[in-house]
């Protein structure tokens, strides 16, 4: 299955034809899957199994990571809107893949310094995005054990767990454990084990520190953009909105401003007067573009190359998992991953799916695996509990084969992952962006987001 990873037939952002198979209705039942399949016979009926989930969501509400200058500071009480919500509580142990302890998180140390009003510090999960998450486990419980019986209670053999190394994310888990399998219950049986990572080596977020060709492409849109000319007009309009004193130096930042924003807007939080609804959706607006640009390339010719930097060990993760399942290698029947927004958007992109909004606080994507009475495998994409038509096929339910064939040119091997990081495709496909370095000279602040992933 593999091979079709080199395979040069794919469309970057365009939905071939899902060959010899047209799905009209798609019945959820027990653990069954109904599929009219007018391939032979169009009165005919085959049944499917649900054979493996694989969920990846974003982390719920935090208090910002950034400020925006020319504002009041918002308030984050600790006593209000950072209490542990006891419905979520659940003893978890994190360790490494090899099962050791993890040294201390290098993120959680840099959201540290960061103090608000109100005593909080930046980057923490509220006591709403507490909620948020709970209620997402409890979706996920209605679908998969409620409706379709597909798992009875929480296995840690057969269901697998991996986190960020972010306290954020390892709450956000907590709480989503706590809705799907109930805390009293996961309390019975000692921690929960789940693996995360201490290294800078980290798929399931993008990781421009290590892989210099990520770091460029990255450095250009979080550097660089503003000066971008579709944004010219909107940054001045923002500059002007917010004080062009504050931007002598350095242009006014989209990606910033609607952290901060979105933190108030989420949390009821109240906004300055001349901080209109429109502003916001401005802010909103160009900050996802930036974003995109980020993790998957400014331009069509670095696309491929940046979205599989970002999100392709990913990806391969997904398609590796869904094949062992197929051949009899996997026996987990559920893998969940706690992630961030620059995680969630690029693995959208890979899929072929809508990127025009910024995945929310406690977004999901979720990938099921489903077989038929002759052995067929097809995969159903999910986002905000939404089934999806992904790139290559016109139908919600897509043929593995195919799904194989349009999705594995976008995944990538660690092996791989450090040739290409290491190379010199940039100078062949992107060399404006080389050209924006020359004679730079990088400051804390600038070196800084170079080297983190954006968003988060």
């Amino acid at each position: 299955m593999r091979a079709f990873r080199y395979m040069k037939r794919f469309s970057l952002f365009g939905l071939s034809v899902c060959a010899g198979c047209s799905l009209k209705w798609m019945i959820l039942d027990s653990r069954v899957l109904a599929v009219e399949n007018e391939i032979d016979n169009a009165s005919s009926s085959e049944r499917m199994r649900l054979k493996h989930v694989q969920i990846l969501f974003r982390h719920g509400a935090r208090t910002p990571l950034h400020m925006t200058p020319g504002i009041e500071q918002a308030t984050y009480p600790v006593n209000m809107l950072i209490r542990l919500a006891p419905h979520t509580m659940v003893d978890m142990e994190f360790l490494s893949a090899e099962g050791k302890e993890l040294l201390p998180s290098r993120f959680d140390a840099h959201y540290q310094k960061t103090k608000l009003k109100g005593g909080s510090t930046s980057g923490l999960l509220t006591t709403f995005g507490q909620d948020q998450m709970y209620l997402l486990g409890k979706r996920l419980r209605k679908e998969y054990i409620e409706n379709i019986k597909f798992l009875d209670s929480f296995d840690p053999n057969l269901v697998k767990l991996k986190t960020t190394h972010m306290k954020r994310t390892k709450e956000s888990l907590r709480c989503v454990l706590a809705g799907f399998f109930g805390a009293e219950n996961l309390n019975k049986n000692g921690p929960v084990k789940v693996e995360s990572n201490d290294t800078t080596d980290e798929y399931l977020v993008p990781s421009p520190n290590i892989c210099p060709v990520f770091r460029q492409i990255n450095h250009s849109a979080m550097i660089h953009g503003s000066d971008i000319p579709e944004f010219k007009e909107d940054r001045a309009l923002l500059e002007e909105t917010l004080g062009k004193k504050h931007f002598s130096k350095k242009a006014v930042q989209f990606i910033d401003c609607r952290d901060d924003l979105i933190a108030r807007k989420t949390h009821g939080l109240p906004f300055p007067e001349h901080i209109t609804p429109e502003i916001v959706d401005m802010v909103d607006k160009n900050a996802t573009k930036l974003l995109f640009y980020a993790v998957c390339g400014q331009h069509e010719a670095e696309r491929l190359v940046a979205t599989r930097l970002s999100t392709g060990r990913l990806i391969q993760v997904f398609l590796d998992n869904i094949q062992n399942v197929v051949k009899g290698e996997n026996n987990a029947k559920m893998q969940m991953y706690s992630a961030h927004d620059s995680t969630v958007l690029p693995a959208l992109s890979a899929l072929g799916l809508d990127v025009t909004e910024w995945p929310p606080f406690g977004a999901d994507l979720i990938l099921e695996l489903y077989e038929d009475s002759d052995k067929n495998h097809y995969v159903q994409v999910k986002y905000l509990g939404k089934p999806q038509i992904v790139r290559g096929c016109d139908k919600e339910l897509c043929p593995l084969d195919k799904f194989l064939e349009e999705i594995s040119p976008f995944a990538i091997s660690q092996k791989e992952f450090q040739e290409v990081c290491h190379s010199n495709i940039l100078e062949v496909i992107a060399k404006e962006m080389l050209e924006q370095e020359i004679g730079e000279v990088e400051d804390e602040e600038s070196k800084e987001r170079s080297d983190f992933a954006p968003g988060l």
